[in-house]
Order: C-alpha cells, then sequence, then structure tokens
C-alpha cells in the first residue's frame, strides 16, 4: 500500500494538536458540504477512510481524548502534546464509479512544539551552539530572565575541572528557559527545548549541559592540564553531543526523514499580540529548523523507493519533501475580510527560508495559505455593515456566555518597529464550540477541505 508521510512543523502553541484532530475528524466523517473543495472543487468523488492499528512500539495520537475534551457541555481545548505520537489512516477514493478502487496509507506524526528548535543543534558544534545561545541571552527580550545564569557564567572557571558549580549552572540556564516561556511574549527559540518538555524520570539523564563560552588559546592550554573528562567545556561538550545523539537525531528521524509533505502551521495574530521581538524569534527559529530538512520533487516513477533510500548514496536520497504548506492557523479570530492578509502575514514572514527551498538545489511546491481547524466564533455585521464583529465565548469571560466581541485589524504586512504597536492587534482566545452531537457529523471549520486538498492532490 502506497504511503503518504505528512510532517506537520509548528512551533509550541500553534495548534498542532487541533489540527490533527479536526484533520482526521473530517476525513472519517466526510461529507459534501462540509469539505466542497476536497479532493477537487464541485467534484463529487466516492471517499471513504478509517483508522489503521499502529506498528509495535509507537504511540498513538490520542484522538479520542481529544473529542472528549471537545465534547463536554464546557468544551475544552486538547491539552498540550507531551509525547511523540502518531495516527495511522486507510484512505480509499475513486473518482467516479467506473474508476477502480484506489487506496494508500495516511501517516501523521504529532510531538511537544518545544521540541522542534532543537533541530537547529544539529548542525551546529557545541562552541558555535553555545555563542549563539550566550548572544541571545543577551538580548533585550531575554536579558533580565537570563541574569542569574549569565552572572553565573561570568564567575565560573568554566575551564578548569568540575566541581558542584556545574550543577547551578545548568540549573539556572533551564529556570532562564523556562522564565522566557513563561513571559508570555512569544519567544519561541528556546534550546534546548526539550529541557521545558521532560519526563520526570529523565530529568537528570540529559538536563545536565548549557551553553558555555568558547576557550581562548591560552584557556586551551588550561584545559589540556587536566584530563580531558575533568575540564568542564569538554564534559559539557561532550554531554552535547550525546544529547543530540541520544535525543534530536532519533526525534528527526521518526517525525520528518520519510515525510512527502511539510504544513508548517503559524499563529500569525498571536505574533502580532506579541510584537517585535516575538517577530525576530518567530523567524529566525523557522529559517533555522527548516533549513535542516532536504526539498525537493521526486518523479512519480521513482516515489515507490523511497523505503529504500537510506540504503542509497547521499546524492541519490529520496528523502525530500516534495512540498511545503504554510498556514495561517486560528482564521476564525480575524473577521472574513482580512483572511487574505494573513496570509499575506505568513508571506512575510517566511520570504527568507521560501528562498532555500526554491533554491536552485531545491524545486519543491511551496503553498500559503489560511485555516481554522474548529471553528469557534461567527461573523456577522451592522445593518450598514460598518461594524464587523465575532460572537463567540472568550475565554477568561465564560461568565458572559455567548457575546459580542469587535474585531482587531489584521494588516497585510507586519509593521516596522516605530509604528508597531501590540495593544492595537490584540485578540481573543474564545472557548471551543462544542462537537455536533449527531454522530457522524463533523466539526466547523475555514479553509480545512483547501488544505487537504493541497496536501493531498499530487497523489491522487
Amino acid at each position: 500500500m502506497k504511503t503518504i508521510r505528512v510532517a506537520i512543523t509548528g512551533l509550541k502553541r500553534s495548534g498542532k494538536s487541533v489540527f490533527i484532530t479536526s484533520l482526521v475528524n473530517q476525513l472519517l466523517n466526510r461529507k459534501d458540504d462540509s469539505m466542497q473543495d476536497f479532493p477537487e472543487k464541485k467534484k463529487n468523488w466516492h471517499i471513504y477512510a478509517e483508522l489503521l492499528p499502529l506498528p509495535k512500539g509507537l504511540s498513538r495520537f490520542p484522538y479520542e481524548d481529544n473529542l472528549n475534551a471537545l465534547n463536554q457541555d464546557h468544551p475544552e481545548w486538547p491539552c498540550p502534546t507531551t509525547v511523540l505520537s502518531e495516527i495511522h489512516l486507510k484512505f480509499s477514493y475513486r473518482k467516479s464509479a467506473n474508476n477502480p478502487l484506489k487506496t494508500f496509507k495516511l501517516e501523521i506524526v504529532d510531538y511537544p512544539g518545544e521540541w522542534l528548535p532543537d533541530l537547529q543543534m544539529l548542525n551546529l558544534p557545541f562552541h558555535e551552539w553555545s555563542r549563539l545561545m550566550i548572544s541571545r541571552a543577551k538580548e533585550k527580550t531575554r536579558s533580565k530572565c537570563a541574569r542569574e545564569w549569565l552572572q553565573l557564567l561570568e564567575n565560573t572557571n568554566v575551564y578548569g575541572p568540575i566541581t558542584a558549580q556545574a550543577t547551578n549552572l545548568v540549573t539556572a540556564y533551564v529556570q532562564y528557559l523556562l522564565a522566557c516561556d513563561d513571559l508570555k511574549a512569544g519567544l519561541m527559540d528556546l534550546q534546548p527545548g526539550h529541557f521545558l518538555n521532560m519526563p520526570p524520570s529523565s530529568k537528570q539523564e540529559f538536563v545536565n549541559f548549557c551553553p558555555l563560552p568558547m576557550p581562548n588559546s591560552t584557556q586551551k592550554r588550561h584545559i589540556l592540564s587536566f584530563r580531558q573528562d575533568q575540564a568542564l567545556f569538554s564534559e559539557f561538550e561532550r554531554r552535547y553531543l550525546q544529547f543530540r545523539n541520544d535525543y534530536i537525531f532519533p526525534f528527526y528521524t521518526k517525525c520528518f526523514r520519510r515525510a512527502n509533505v511539510q504544513v508548517v502551521l503559524l499563529d500569525v495574530l498571536q505574533i502580532l499580540n506579541w510584537g517585535m521581538g516575538s517577530y525576530n524569534d518567530h523567524r529566525r527559529c523557522i529559517e533555522g529548523v527548516l533549513g535542516r530538512f532536504k526539498y525537493g520533487s521526486i518523479r512519480k516513477f521513482i516515489r515507490p523507493l523511497r523505503p529504500l533510500s537510506k540504503h542509497l548514496p547521499t546524492f541519490l536520497s529520496l528523502e525530500k519533501i516534495e512540498k511545503t504548506i504554510f498556514v495561517a492557523t486560528k482564521a476564525d479570530h480575524a473577521i472574513p475580510g482580512y483572511h487574505e492578509n494573513l496570509t499575506q502575514l505568513v508571506a512575510d514572514l517566511v520570504d527568507k527560508v521560501q528562498q532555500a527551498i526554491l533554491g536552485p538545489n531545491a524545486n519543491a511546491k511551496i503553498i500559503k495559505t489560511y485555516i481554522s481547524s474548529i471553528r469557534s466564533t461567527e461573523s456577522f455585521s451592522d445593518e450598514n455593515k460598518e461594524d464587523i464583529r465575532l460572537r463567540g465565548i472568550v475565554l477568561g469571560h465564560q461568565d458572559k456566555g455567548l457575546a459580542d466581541w469587535r474585531a482587531r485589524p489584521v494588516p497585510p504586512k507586519f509593521p516596522s518597529e516605530d509604528a508597531w504597536k501590540p495593544e492595537d492587534y490584540r485578540s481573543y482566545s474564545f472557548q471551543p464550540i462544542k462537537f455536533p452531537s449527531k454522530e457522524g457529523t463533523p466539526v466547523p471549520h475555514i479553509n480545512l477541505d483547501q488544505l487537504l486538498g493541497h496536501i493531498l492532490q499530487d497523489y491522487l
């Protein structure tokens, strides 16, 4: 059976789990009136999907648990993802009654968004990664959170033997990452993100290093006066490399290596809320992460050979992402007149990395669009169509019930620093609507049918 693997690429709070839940729900309960543009606009294909059991050793995406959370009397968004999981579907279709039935397997992977920035570490030696992390810790948006760690770094002989101070350094660094995460300022490029999302049983196992300054020539000689395993810099470098091998590379391999299509979810409305610091952090992180992947088209007649790619020489590798779809999420938090502006904001955010994907050695397809995985609002206007509002239940104001809220503007591009006033773009977070109680009825969405068409159209 042909397999299509979709790499859902999204930073924390970008909506990966909600997107996967809704996507699976739409496939299992497809109705022509809710998926008019899938697979092709105004064409009534015969489509059937069913869930498949996972191969042994894989964790299953909590689809039913997410549905239960959304089906409560007071619906709740699914819990944040804490482990790597997958969900597989068998997808059968025929274009008309006279066409033969065709079947393929669709694989979708979910993982904690905090892990995604760590992919950048795969390309960086320890001293270069340390230089970047120390430089970023001194940035205006981070320096207050990093103050204790930076002070400890200044007062520690990081090129001498390992002492109890090493543990204090690591603890202070983790506290700095957690403080940045708690700022609610949209800082996403926090490495290692695994340190923010770790099983208690594994904490002591891999939370055992942090960035250190690169030794100068004199300090290098000082390091050599100790046994290699006694120099702090050398030991942290060893732990860094082991962490990459034990955690980051397996994460990359399991989630992305065999992917055909990449869906990059971006919450551009929240970036507007957070301001320039968040924009710069997102842009830098997206460029660093997506630069880790290989892109390019693969001819249809050799696609069946993809499973053999790992046995081929590098220059013959078929492990390439053929299509990347950049998606602005939570479109229901903006009025319809601003939806195309969401796509323009995505273009503003990813223009540099798009050039790399479409460079001279890569010819992958690029698509930009917007969606709402689960529509939690309705938009309406007054009689003069001048005052357009959103109707929904705002989190933190559930006592008001279903209420009308003024929609904030969405510009066609991110403002310049002197013109960017986040309070002008402050939007609301809405409670999800309850899933339809009628069995087999898919949840309302915006544009999910078009996105699904983009994902699968080259494989049908």
